[in-house]
C-alpha cells in the first residue's frame, strides 16, 4: 500500500511513531506490567495502535473489549460501513463490504477471533454475527482490533491457499485481500496529518490496465496481426505471450517455428513478446510429473510431450529456459515476463524464473489470489516462506466467453476495471487472439477505458513497479510545511512514473523534497480530484 514504515521489535522505539501496527499476536505475558502501562499511556496521549489479535486481559480495556473467542468455522466478514467511518473510504462495493474467508467444500477455515465489546465499537462482524473488529477511543488516541491475522488474509490468499475463499470464476470482481490492505492504509490516511504514500499507478493516473494475449494455437498466430494493428491504432502496447510449441504431441503440432514473421511484426509495432512455455501442459502444477530439472536445455535436447493424458519429459527448467532462449535468439529481444499454460502454478516456478533472469509473472488469476494488486511471490506455498524477487501481476479479466454479445463482454471487463480504478488497483486483461469476434470485444473495451487510466505493457509496468518498490522516504511536518526525505539508497533521477500522494496537500504552507544529505530534489506536482497532491518525476531534469 506504499505507506512509509519502520519495522522494529523494540516497544519504546515503536511508540515514538504516530501509529503502531502490531503484526504479531498479543498473548498474556507478551508485555510485562511496565510495557502494558507504556501502551496505555501512548494511546491516552494521542497514539494509535492497530492490532490483529489480543488475548491478554491486561489490555482488554485499552482495546474496548472484555473477552475473545478463537475458532476456525467462520468463512465471511462484513464491515459496518453504515457507521460512516472515513476508514471505510475504499470499502463501497458489495464484494468489499462482505469479504470471504473460505468456501467450497471446506467446513473449517482460517482461525479467527471474535470479541465481546466493552466500551469499544464493533466495526465488523463474522457470518455467525460475532464481532470481527473493534474501534476504541481511549483518551486522545484510539485502537483498532482485528480478529484475523494479516498473514491469513493477505499472504495466504496471494499464494492461493485460502480454503476456496474465491467467490467466482474469471470475470468476476474479487477484492477480499485488497479490502484489508486498503483498510490498513485508510487508518494511516485518517490519523496522520498530510499522510503521504506511494501511489499504485503511474504518475497522476488513477489506475493502470495491461492488455495481454496468450498465443497457444495456429489460429492465434493467423489473427495476431489484426490484434496488433487494432491496439496500435489506439496507442496501446500489449504483451503477446508466445507458446513455443515446436513439438508434435497429442495436444498440438508445431505452431511456433513457421510464425516468426508475425512475431517480428508485433515487435516493429511496439508490442512486447513474452514466454508462455513450450508445451502448454495441463499438468504443469504436478511437481512429480513436471519436476525442477536442470539448466542447459536446448530445442534439440528438450523434447517433452503429452499423450493426451500425461506429460512426459518435461521440467520447469526446460519449459522456461528453452522458450526464453528461442524467443530471445529468434527475435533479438530480452524476455522478462512469463505466464504458464492454463494459469497453473508449479512450486519451482519462482526459483527457476530468478535463475533464468525473468522478472515478472502473470500465472495467477485475481480470483484465486483475491487481490488485484501486484506482489512478490513466495518461494513456496508456506506462510513462513521467503519472498522471491519475482513480481506477480494477477489476471482479472479474460475471454472466457463463447460468442456472447461483444458489448456484454466488454461491459463485464469494464465493470471490473471500474471497481479497480476506485481502489487504484491494476487490471490485467487476457485475450487469446484466435477469433475475429474478439476484436470487437477488445475495441469496445479499449474505447471504454477512462482517460485517467493508463494502459501499459507488463514489462513497462513491471519496471515501474520494481522502481516503486525500491523507492524509500520519510516524511515530517512542522509549521504546516511538509518535508519528504528520500532514503539513502535512492538514486536520482527516480523512475519518472513513481509518484507520491499527499493527502490534503493543497492545504500545505510549503513542501520540500530533499535527499538524505539535505539537498533539494526537483519534482512535478498536480492536484487530483480529492484535493491531494500527486508528486512525481523526482530529480528529472
Amino acid at each position: 500500500m506504499g505507506v512509509p514504515h519502520h519495522a522494529t521489535i523494540d516497544l519504546t522505539e515503536a511508540l515514538t511513531y504516530d501509529i503502531v501496527y502490531v503484526a504479531s499476536y498479543i498473548a498474556p505475558g507478551t508485555f510485562d506490567a511496565a510495557e502494558v502501562l507504556q501502551l496505555i499511556n501512548y494511546v491516552s496521549n494521542g497514539g494509535v495502535i492497530v492490532s490483529r489479535g489480543v488475548s491478554d486481559p491486561d489490555l482488554y480495556a485499552l482495546f474496548g473489549i472484555s473477552g475473545q473467542t478463537r475458532v476456525n468455522t467462520r468463512n465471511a466478514m462484513t464491515w459496518f460501513t453504515g457507521l460512516g467511518l472515513d476508514e471505510f473510504k475504499y470499502i463501497d462495493q458489495p464484494e468489499e463490504i462482505t469479504v470471504s474467508l473460505g468456501g467450497g467444500s471446506y467446513t473449517e477455515y482460517i482461525y479467527s477471533r471474535s470479541y465481546a465489546t466493552d466500551g469499544g465499537t464493533a466495526i465488523a462482524e463474522y457470518n455467525d454475527a460475532s464481532t470481527a473488529a473493534v474501534l476504541n477511543q481511549s483518551g486522545l488516541g484510539k485502537t483498532y482490533l482485528l480478529g484475523v491475522s494479516f498473514s491469513d488474509v493477505i499472504l495466504r490468499n496471494q499464494m492461493d491457499m485460502d480454503f476456496s475463499a474465491d467467490r467466482g470464476d474469471l470475470n468476476t470482481y474479487e477484492p477480499t485481500t485488497d479490502t484489508f490492505m486498503l483498510f490498513l492504509r485508510a487508518i494511516y490516511e485518517e490519523n496522520v496529518p498530510y499522510a503521504t504514500w506511494k501511489h499504485t499507478s503511474t504518475k497522476e493516473s488513477k489506475a493502470s490496465v495491461i492488455i495481454t494475449h496468450d498465443l497457444d494455437s495456429q489460429s492465434g498466430a493467423d489473427l495476431m496481426s489484426d490484434f496488433v494493428d487494432l491496439e496500435i491504432s489506439y496507442g496501446i502496447s500489449a504483451n503477446y505471450n508466445i507458446c513455443t510449441h515446436y513439438i508434435d504431441d497429442a495436444i498440438d503440432g508445431d505452431y511456433y517455428t513457421m510464425n516468426n514473421a508475425v512475431y517480428q511484426y508485433a515487435l516493429t509495432q511496439g508490442h512486447v513478446i513474452s514466454s508462455h512455455s513450450v508445451g502448454h501442459f495441463r499438468d504443469w502444477d504436478d511437481e512429480t510429473t513436471i519436476p525442477l530439472g536442470a539448466p542447459g536445455n536446448t530445442m534439440a535436447t528438450y523434447l517433452p510431450g503429452n499423450n493426451g493424458t500425461t506429460t512426459t519429459g518435461a521440467t520447469v527448467y526446460g519449459e522456461l529456459e528453452v522458450s526464453r532462449d528461442l524467443l530471445e535468439n529468434d527475435l533479438g529481444i530480452d524476455v522478462k515476463t512469463f505466464r504458464s499454460g492454463h494459469l497453473l502454478w508449479n512450486e519451482f516456478q519462482p526459483e527457476v524464473m530468478e535463475a533464468l533472469d525473468y522478472k515478472f509473472d502473470s500465472s495467477f488469476s485475481a480470483n484465486s489470489t483475491l487481490t488485484n494488486f501486484p506482489y512478490r511471490v513466495l518461494y513456496e506455498r508456506s506462510l513462513s516462506a521467503a519472498r522471491s524477487d519475482i513480481y506477480e501481476f494477477p489476471m482479472n479479466a479474460s475471454d472466457g466467453y463463447s460468442n456472447d454479445d461483444p458489448a456484454n463482454v466488454a461491459a463485464t471487463w469494464l465493470g471490473i476495471l471500474g471497481n479497480n480504478v476506485d481502489n487504484g488497483a491494476l487490471t490485467v486483461l487476457l485475450i487469446h487472439p484466435n477469433r475475429e469476434y474478439k476484436l470487437d470485444e477488445l475495441e469496445l473495451f479499449i474505447q471504454g477505458i477512462p482517460e485517467d487510466v493508463k494502459a501499459h505493457n507488463m514489462d513497462a509496468f513491471g519496471e515501474y513497479w520494481s522502481a516503486r518498490d525500491a523507492f524509500s522516504y520519510t516524511v515530517s511536518t512542522e509549521n504546516n510545511i511538509l518535508a519528504i526525505t528520500l532514503g539513502d539508497s535512492v538514486a536520482l533521477p527516480v523512475h519518472t512514473d513513481v509518484s507520491l500522494v499527499v493527502k490534503d496537500g493543497v492545504n500545505l504552507a510549503g513542501l520540500r523534497v530533499e535527499t538524505h544529505m539535505g539537498d533539494g530534489v526537483s519534482y512535478e506536482a498536480v492536484v487530483n480530484d480529492s484535493q491531494d497532491l500527486v508528486l512525481y518525476s523526482f530529480g528529472v531534469d
